[in-house]
């Protein structure tokens, strides 16, 4: 009986780790951010063809002056800080989610 009580157990241990191992590995760098941000600004209608192109070729040097980046080693949370406008990003297994914006 004792061993029908383990296996859940270890089999329940060793989903975690998995999961904890692939969310380690697939935590999102800075450059994944900034490839994510020019994406969605490219999706954005609404800008000029010209305010994209010159969004998007300065993008690593916007998000490296704009950005700070909290590595959690599992996730990271991503902040930007533009003109009196913070937006918050979470960074998890390979996706980025927008947290929220706030205008100061």
């Amino acid at each position: 009986m004792e061993t029908k009580v383990k296996k859940p157990i270890l089999i329940t241990v060793a989903i975690l780790v998995i999961l904890l191992i692939v969310t380690f590995l697939s935590n999102p760098t800075m450059a994944d951010f900034s490839n994510w941000l020019k994406q969605e600004i490219s999706k954005n209608e609404e800008a000029a063809d010209t305010e994209m192109a010159f969004a998007t070729m300065f993008m690593d040097t916007i998000v490296n002056n704009f950005t700070t980046r909290k590595d959690y080693k599992f996730f990271s949370i991503y902040t930007m800080n533009i003109d009196s406008e913070e937006g918050v990003v979470l960074g998890i297994l390979n996706s980025f989610i927008k947290l929220g914006s706030t205008s100061n």
